[in-house]
């Protein structure tokens, strides 16, 4: 049976995509989808580099905080938003596609 903490980390992390979405709802542009889905892109992206390259933060925090800095830049080059509806939906998206890929990681180990 999985941890609580994880549970609640999930949740967190649900709660926080659904806000940003809701955010990016109330902006002038509404949800721009096509910032949703790169962003959800690079969610799942990430998670699969985490996973297979660095693992986690306990084991390797250098590892892990390394490939957060460079993931982070290289987003920042590839994105040059400058309006507010761009950044809200790609931040939701990552949200989302961060935590589809834990929901199918899990699912995937426990059969």
């Amino acid at each position: 049976m999985a941890s609580f903490t994880g549970y609640l980390t999930k949740g967190f992390e649900l709660a926080a995509a659904v806000g940003t979405l809701e955010v990016a709802r109330r902006t002038d542009r509404g949800v721009d989808r096509e910032y949703l889905v790169l962003g959800f892109s690079l969610g799942m992206a990430y998670r699969i580099l985490e996973s297979e390259y660095v693992g986690r933060f306990r084991e390797h925090p250098l590892r892990y905080l390394t490939l957060l800095s460079l993931w982070l830049a290289i987003t920042r080059a590839l994105l040059p938003m400058d309006d507010e509806s761009g950044n809200y939906s790609v931040g939701s998206g990552v949200g989302i596609g961060s935590l589809v890929y834990g929901v199918v990681d899990r699912k995937r180990e426990s059969q």
